[in-house]
C-alpha cells in the first residue's frame, strides 16, 4: 500500500492512508457528480447517513471542507483551497 500512496498527490496521502480512506476518496469522487449526497447514495444503493459520515471523516483527514451540502433548490458545491464552486 505504501508504494501506491507515494503516487498520490501529497494532499490526499493523509486520507488514503487511514482505515477506509481509499474507499471514502473513491466515493467522494463518485458523489461529486450528483446534486446531493442523498441522490448519490440512492443510486449507489448506500445509506445516505453512511455516505455523509464517510465524507465528513475524509474532510477531517484532509483538514478542510470538501462539500457544501445541497438542498431542494440548489445542488451541493465542491470546495477548493480558496473557496467553493458549483458541482
Amino acid at each position: 500500500m505504501a508504494a501506491r500512496l507515494v503516487r498520490l498527490p501529497a494532499l490526499l496521502r493523509p486520507a488514503a492512508g487511514t482505515k477506509g480512506g481509499q474507499r471514502s476518496l473513491r466515493r467522494f469522487l463518485e458523489a461529486v457528480r450528483y446534486p446531493t449526497l442523498t441522490a448519490f447514495a440512492r443510486d449507489a444503493g448506500l445509506d445516505p447517513g453512511t455516505v455523509t459520515l464517510q465524507i465528513r471523516k475524509l474532510e477531517q483527514d484532509l483538514d478542510g471542507e470538501l462539500l457544501v451540502p445541497g438542498g431542494v433548490k440548489h445542488p451541493m458545491r465542491r470546495c477548493h483551497v480558496v473557496g467553493c464552486v458549483r458541482a
